[in-house]
């Protein structure tokens, strides 16, 4: 079974490819590689997202934009079955907003999600990536793009030798398939600043779990930015779980009075426990520091 791992960080929050790195499998092993930085355009990094992943502007200066990348990148792959981590939300979806600011097309490779296959591999508490490694006992570097694709291969394989060419490949999707998925709002989405946000511990030792659909970015890095402020982003709500975030959808659904399993559980928890809090999303991106942009 011939694919390409491949994974991405970005400049802004889910677009702009800021490195790249690649693995291309051929029967299990890892054959070739394809790595690098990238210029964003104009040459600017979030700060938050900096601090994530470590990588600044004078890192970049010399390393060319995306499109100048793109036809090594598309003669590496060639039409290879592509797998990447959180395929739809995250890995291919960088790759679609970073081509169409360009003017460019995604090719029609098949993606699989090995986050989807990890589901079906392990029992884990959560299924991000420094997880896996950490339950296979591997030593990487987190946000560095080749090594988070040394993960996916990982799990990839893992798949393939359980599963069988047959039932792996029912994990691929074609270009077409991926249909975005329709929003319960329109023009309300929620831009906040996330610059203004003091980047130190102010979270340390505070569990806090999300529930519902977020309107200011995606489910994994409102759980990313807990943890960067020195919290623990809880997957379900735990005994000891401080906060529960509550999104866009769920409150809707409350005022309707339709409640989810994880929201009754924590209202449950509210009623024995006054120390832990049920807060919406705008009132925990503003106790943290993060201002709304008008």
């Amino acid at each position: 079974m011939d694919y390409v791992a491949i994974d991405f960080e970005t400049a802004v929050y889910g677009q702009f490819i800021l490195s790249y790195g690649i693995l291309k499998v051929h029967n299990s092993e890892i054959v070739d590689s394809l790595n690098s930085l990238v210029y964003p355009p104009k040459g600017w990094i979030d700060p938050f997202l900096s601090s994530i992943h470590g990588i600044t502007s004078d890192m970049v200066t010399d390393k060319g934009e995306f499109p100048e990348h793109w036809s090594k990148i598309k003669e590496f792959i060639r039409d290879l079955p592509i797998v990447a981590h959180n395929a739809a939300s995250a890995g291919r979806t960088y790759l679609v907003k970073t081509l169409d600011y360009y003017g460019m097309e995604l090719p029609n490779n098949l993606w699989g999600c090995s986050k989807n296959m990890a589901k079906k591999l392990y029992q884990l508490k959560n299924y991000k990536l420094y997880n896996i490694a950490r339950y296979f006992d591997i030593d990487f570097e987190q946000h560095n793009s080749l090594e988070d694709a040394q993960i996916v291969v990982q799990i990839a394989n893992d798949a393939y030798d359980k599963f069988g060419q047959e039932e792996f490949m029912k994990f691929f999707r074609t270009k077409e398939s991926f249909a975005p998925k329709p929003k319960r709002w329109s023009d309300d989405y929620i831009h906040f600043d996330l610059e203004t946000i003091p980047h130190n511990n102010q979270l340390e030792g505070v569990s806090i779990a999300v529930t519902g659909t977020l309107r200011s970015m995606s489910r994994d890095w409102v759980q990313c930015l807990i943890e960067s402020l020195g919290g623990r982003a809880d997957q379900s709500v735990r005994k000891d779980t401080q906060i529960l975030i509550v999104g866009y959808d769920r409150v809707a659904d409350f005022k309707d009075g339709i409640y989810t399993a994880k929201l009754k559980k924590a209202l449950l928890r509210a009623e024995e426990d006054p120390t832990f809090e049920i807060i919406e999303e705008e009132a925990f991106m503003r106790m943290i520091g993060a201002k709304e942009k008008v």
